[in-house]
């Protein structure tokens, strides 16, 4: 399915072909930033849907061509293959090269695109497929004649939310991708797989809640050793001001003679002890 542009780029560099160089490398910043826009978009979307939408992106593949003319099947799944495993992709793989094959028939000079998604069951679970094919292609003789069009796809792979979607429209999207022969064998895969993830996610709960009791803070006692030290301070502090406001607020004549010595003078204030 067409050539790596990367690949196409330095070989152009190499035969000094400056202006097929030149707009291989512009297009290739382009559908990175396409790329980049729609990947953001996307998996929002996919998240905010209101009949299917998904718990989170777990996988996402990318790449970028030219020449591309046709979709070769084997490509296809090997593509897929990457972010996916299971017995029930068949259907999956046939309607994106039927979609792929009509963008790559249209060679009208521009740009195409196309923005779909599947549902499927793989990796023993419910998926959201979304992806992104855009092509372009040229009309210039020297550039048609070097490189001819440029292709990339997005792909992106959503766990779905079981909690919230459709079970109508569930159904319809499992039928397109899987194919009504083979939904029964896909019930049963996912019985047993229902049956596991129950067990699973009880499992998980005794866990999580064996952690949130070791995580509990047991209230400390009080230290009444050192909580009876500070009070006893406080006491001492308490009684020194106590005296001292007595013996400053007392009158002169008392305040003489509680400071004088036995010969009749004064003496410095002696600390008073503590209790």
């Amino acid at each position: 399915m067409g050539n790596a542009i990367t690949s196409a780029i330095k070989e152009q560099q190499e035969q000094n072909n400056q202006e097929a160089t030149e707009t291989m490398q512009m297009m290739s910043k382009m559908m990175v930033n396409r790329i980049a826009a729609t990947s953001a978009k996307m998996e929002n979307d996919a998240i905010e849907d209101k009949s299917l939408p998904i718990v989170a992106v777990v996988d996402k593949a990318q790449k970028y061509k030219i020449k591309v003319t046709s979709a070769p099947a084997k490509e296809i799944e090997d593509a897929i293959g990457e972010v996916m495993k299971g017995d029930f992709l068949g259907g999956l793989k046939d309607l994106i090269t039927v979609g792929l094959n009509q963008m790559l028939g249209n060679t009208s000079a521009g740009e195409t695109e196309k923005v779909d998604f599947h549902i499927v069951f793989a990796n023993n679970s419910l998926l959201r497929i979304d992806y992104m094919m855009y092509k372009y292609e040229f009309s210039s003789k020297g550039i048609v004649q070097e490189v001819k069009n440029v292709f990339c796809y997005y792909l992106q792979v959503g766990v779905l939310d079981l909690e919230k979607v459709n079970p109508q429209i569930l159904l319809y999207e499992l039928t397109r991708a899987i194919g009504e022969t083979r939904l029964p064998d896909a019930a049963k895969r996912l019985q047993n797989l229902a049956l596991f993830a129950k067990d699973l996610y009880k499992v998980l709960h005794e866990l999580d809640k064996s952690a949130v009791g070791s995580l509990e803070v047991v209230p400390s006692k009080p230290n009444t050793f050192s909580g009876g030290a500070e009070e006893k301070e406080q006491k001492r502090k308490k009684a020194i001001l106590t005296r001292y406001h007595q013996h400053k607020h007392a009158p002169f004549f008392k305040r003489r003679a509680s400071g004088s010595s036995g010969s009749g003078g004064s003496g410095p204030v002696q600390p008073t002890p503590p209790s």
